[in-house]
Parts: C-alpha cells; structure tokens; sequence
C-alpha cells in the first residue's frame, strides 16, 4: 500500500523540486533532523528542509531532501540544488 502511494504522488513531488523559485524572500531557514529509514535495517538519515517567508506573510516550504545514505550536504550546497528565480 506504501508504494502504491509512492507511485501515486512521485509525479507531485518531481514538479515540486522542478519548479523555479523566487529569490527575494525576507527569511530563509534550513534545518535537519534524523528521520528512521528502513532499509535492510533500520537507521537514522538526515532530512533536510528550507523554509522562506516574506515579512507579514506565511511561510512557503521551498525545498526538502533525504540524501543517499553518508551523503552530506551542506547549507551552501543545498541553495545550489534549489532554483532560484534572478
């Protein structure tokens, strides 16, 4: 049932990652946390998140990643991944 679900949204989330984003926003946050995975085993993998607000409006999730496993990305890198609009 999980991975037909999977299957149902991948589409969603490939345009989600695919859209441009603009670039002047107000606030940015990124963070992280360590979220179970199931593999083979079950172990603990960084998801990370970016978050951008304009003053007096909601916040607007702009990117969100689980990277492969030992991959580290850092917060310089991770802006590199999103597309920014100029």
């Amino acid at each position: 049932m999980i991975s037909n679900m999977s299957k149902l949204i991948s589409e969603d989330i490939l345009a989600f990652k695919e859209r441009r984003i603009e670039s002047n926003y107000s606030v940015i946050f990124m963070g992280a946390t360590h979220i179970p995975v199931k593999k083979r085993t079950v172990s603990k993998e960084a998801g990370y998140i970016v978050i951008g607000t304009h003053i007096g409006e909601p916040k607007k999730v702009l990117g969100f990643n689980i990277p492969q496993s030992n991959q580290l990305i850092s917060g310089k890198n991770y802006f590199k991944i999103l597309k920014f609009v100029d």
